[in-house]
């Protein structure tokens, strides 16, 4: 079990950095924290909430809150986590938009950001990277 999370991709993650590869990481959860440490470390790596939103339900706010202290906000994709049903992609994108809603609402509430850089990492968050990323 201690091999499942991301964190034994150091090393090749490492070794695709100098070819400026992106490397995004899908579907972690619950090895969240360990991606989004994958992503503040290397510049080419990138983190995909996805299958936590569906997972995690009324928790996803907390997930998304760790990954916003662990991860730059540059780096965080949105995703669904969609498979199966369809009923998951409408799911783990309320769940998605709670969560992150959530989440930045306690950052305004403690006086960390102003509403200006909310929005700016919702947008990010919510499709700003993955249309750079994926050059869409």
């Amino acid at each position: 079990a201690h091999l499942a999370g991301p964190a034994p991709l150091a090393g090749f993650v490492k070794a695709l950095q100098p070819a400026g590869v992106p490397v995004v990481l899908l579907t972690c959860y619950p090895f969240h924290r360990e991606a989004a440490c994958l992503a503040h470390a290397f510049p080419h790596v990138y983190v995909d909430v996805g299958l936590a939103l569906a997972h995690a339900a009324a928790g996803a706010s907390r997930v998304l809150a760790e990954l916003l202290e662990l991860a730059p906000f540059h780096k965080q994709l949105y995703g669904s986590g969609c498979r199966g049903l369809a009923e998951t992609c409408h799911l783990g994108a309320v769940y998605f938009r709670c969560g992150l809603g959530a989440a930045l609402k306690a950052r305004l509430d403690a006086g960390e950001w102003a509403e200006a850089d909310a929005a700016r990492v919702a947008h990010m968050i919510g499709s700003g990277n993955a249309r750079r990323v994926y050059r869409l």
